[in-house]
């Protein structure tokens, strides 16, 4: 039924909500009327509505964003901007009431094209008033945070989606939700204590894997910890739907469709291992973590976030409260694991500093760097960074202040041409002999010693004459007799007066940071503002490396003492932490220093190796193939032997006429 002005039924004309509104212009507002639909101009139909279809679509979408329904629709205020002339999304708007019977929106995004007051924007994505609105709102509007921060996101990365923002569970504070008693019960169905530990954890990996939604970061995450634990993922089998499963129980039909399972090779010897979660943890951040992933922050926390979610998840659902302890303890574990692996890129690119100690020694002594230094004065920006001047110049100033009571007449014979240990002489105290090293305990710096009380007197160290007090004390003469020197392995040697005869690849375990001694700051405080850095004194054991090429050297090649020194840059002392693990080539020269000649890798405080299931069994696999080698083998000797005895002579085989000396 129409009414007297021949427009159509109200009900037509709906707001956001569904319910029917007025067409009546409110006296005072300024803006665009809305157009009834009997009295708009002509319409072209659209496939596959008709005309009055069409008309009917123009006409309830435009009163949408309307001067007549938007000031008072709080709904639809907030999804355009909360002023009413922000976009909105047009498939957001095939979904109110009223529009949901016409299909398709494509179709609907060729109709509104005819509209004279909305414009289509983002390729017909979203739609908005071609006139801003200027009538004052009657509503506050209603703010969908969630809705706006994912059109946010949308807008500012466009490779996203909206599926891609939805809750995957691994949120920095998700937690489950509470467990219901139906969910508890059938917890208790799938996680019986009379299960056997594999029997549960596959269930309860299958049951992780349909509450969580994962992307691609953190599923290989997941599948690679999983496998490096000894659960292997199964090979999807096509379903063939009821019938293939008819005649079977519920616990059958699981093991047909369980995506996880222990491996085979672990079952079989299921005797020769036992659970360890906190070590399980460690070892794959520890060895395959470095490997399959950079090191950099946000690869860190996404390993240890989808580890401890995993842990949480067991903790929720009860699946093994026999391993509740171990759990707490890994997880734990994997939390300080994350601290300590975002601090090894730091303490790897301050052992590789090309302008400390380290680097100088290995420009004047070592042969990896001879094709860099050669025999001139510079490197270009391509090699190693240190001129063999400044490499000197760093070398004998560290030796200078680091160098013991016992290496002074030595250091003083081999440089008797530089006054450097009477200018080391004149800086230590009266007294003579006070204590040298101030070893810290502690994993970090919290400063670096401080000047003695006299000044150091101007010093410099690129072959400069050197400005001395003559109030310096004289060390007194050892009359030792002088070693006669002997001849340098590479042609390197000719920059230094000392000789390399020790190189090894080792293991190192930090023990001890050691900084700079009141004379030895002194020393470094004189030499301020050149490429002569503040040093100090980084204590190692020898550790062995677990996963380190072993190596068959000769007994007087492997005579590096059990515990080293080793003079570092203070940026070494800032990053290293005591516990920390290297893989290095460590050279000694023929006075007892020894020096970090190449770093190949530093490992966490809590590096551990475990010889995990893929070790294991690739193990076994290589034992039974020489087993069964050596059987064939010994069947293949034994079927030529007895071949060969029945066999004519060999004169006889080659077609000789003349008798072989056997039948002589």
């Amino acid at each position: 039924m129409q009414n007297s002005n021949d427009r159509p039924p109200e009900i037509l004309i709906t707001d956001a909500t569904g319910n029917a509104q007025s067409l009546d212009k409110p006296e005072g507002t300024v803006g665009y009327e809305h157009t009834p639909c009997s009295q708009m101009s002509a319409i072209q139909a659209v496939a596959p509505f008709n005309e009055a279809d069409t008309r009917q679509i123009i006409c309830q979408v435009e009163f949408y964003l309307s001067d007549q329904n938007l000031p008072t629709d709080k709904h639809l205020l907030g999804l355009t901007g909360g002023d009413g002339n922000g976009a909105v999304s047009l498939n957001h708007i095939c979904g109110f009431r009223r529009m949901r019977n016409f299909k398709p929106h494509r179709a609907i995004k060729e109709v509104l094209q005819q509209s004279a007051v909305i414009d289509l924007i983002d390729d017909g994505k979203k739609i908005k008033r071609r006139f801003p609105l200027m009538i004052p709102l009657r509503v506050a509007p209603e703010i969908d945070l969630e809705r706006d921060y994912v059109e946010r996101t949308l807008a500012e990365n466009p490779h996203l989606t909206k599926n891609m923002l939805k809750p995957t569970g691994f949120e920095e504070f998700y937690t489950d939700p509470p467990i219901s008693p139906q969910q508890y019960e059938q917890n208790r169905k799938l996680y019986d204590p009379d299960f056997s530990f594999t029997t549960r954890i596959e269930h309860a990996v299958r049951h992780y894997r349909a509450r969580r939604k994962m992307h691609v970061n953190t599923l290989q995450v997941f599948e690679k910890w999983m496998q490096f634990g000894g659960i292997v993922m199964n090979p999807l089998v096509p379903g063939g739907g009821k019938e293939e499963y008819e005649g079977l129980s519920k616990v059958e039909i699981a093991a047909m469709t369980e995506t996880h399972s222990v491996d085979d090779s672990i079952l079989d010897h299921e005797d020769e291992h036992y659970v360890d979660f906190e070590l399980v943890a460690l070892a794959f951040l520890s060895t395959e973590f470095p490997a399959l992933w950079p090191n950099t922050p946000a690869n860190v926390h996404n390993v240890c976030n989808v580890m401890v979610n995993f842990l949480n998840f067991l903790l929720h659902h009860d699946a093994c409260p026999e391993y509740a302890k171990q759990i707490l303890s890994a997880r734990r574990a994997v939390h300080e694991a994350e601290a300590d692996l975002c601090k090894v890129p730091a303490a790897d690119k301050s052992l590789q500093s090309t302008h400390g100690f380290n680097a100088a020694c290995s420009v004047l002594h070592a042969e990896q760097y001879e094709s860099s230094a050669g025999g001139s004065t510079w490197l270009t920006q391509h090699s190693h960074g240190l001129s063999v001047d400044d490499a000197t110049a760093i070398f004998k100033t560290a030796l200078v202040a680091f160098a013991d009571e016992e290496q002074l007449p030595e250091i003083e014979a081999r440089f008797a041409e530089l006054d450097v240990v009477k200018e080391r002489r004149a800086l230590l105290p009266a007294e003579g002999t006070a204590a040298r090293a101030d070893v810290r305990s502690s994993s970090s710096v919290n400063g670096s010693a401080s000047s003695g009380s006299h000044s150091a007197s101007p010093y410099e160290c690129q072959g400069q004459q050197v400005d001395h007090s003559e109030n310096g004390s004289v060390h007194p003469s050892t009359g030792r007799e002088q070693t006669t020197q002997t001849e340098p392995e590479s042609s390197l040697n000719s920059r230094s007066p000392f000789s390399v005869i020790l190189s090894e690849t080792v293991g190192l375990e930090i023990i001890g940071l050691e900084v700079a001694s009141d004379y030895a700051s002194a020393i470094f405080d004189a030499v301020a503002g050149t490429i002569i850095q503040r040093m100090g004194r980084m204590h190692c054991r020898r550790w062995t490396a677990p996963l380190a090429v072993p190596q068959d050297l000769p007994a007087n090649r492997t005579q590096l003492p059990s515990t080293l020194n080793f003079i570092v840059d203070e940026s070494v002392l800032e990053h290293c932490e005591i516990g920390m693990k290297l893989e290095a080539t460590v050279r000694q020269l023929d006075i007892g220093v020894c020096w970090l000649d190449e770093i190949e890798r530093v490992h966490p405080k809590f590096y551990t190796t475990i010889p995990n299931f893929k070790v294991v069994k690739q193990s076994r696999r290589e034992a039974e193939f020489l087993e069964d080698w050596f059987a064939a083998r010994t069947e293949y000797v034994v079927a030529a032997s007895s071949e060969l005895h029945d066999m004519p002579t060999s004169a006889a085989v080659l077609g000789s006429e003349s008798p072989s000396p056997r039948q002589e």
